[in-house]
């Protein structure tokens, strides 16, 4: 699982940070197929909302 939080951006700019910067790299092993989650989760202050995009990689 890896997870991104943004504040006052997007959850999709999250997502896109872990992907660009292929965050799940380090953990990837040889020939390994397991699933990794991606969560980008976003704050916004003025409205105080959460927002949350998971996707499976």
């Amino acid at each position: 699982m890896i997870i991104e939080f943004k504040r006052d951006y997007t959850a999709e700019d999250a997502l896109n940070q872990i992907k660009e910067q292929d965050y799940a790299a380090r953990y990837r092993k040889d020939g390994d197929e397991r699933e990794v989650l991606l969560i980008g989760l976003n704050y916004i202050s003025e409205t105080k909302e959460h927002h949350c995009l998971i996707e499976k990689m």
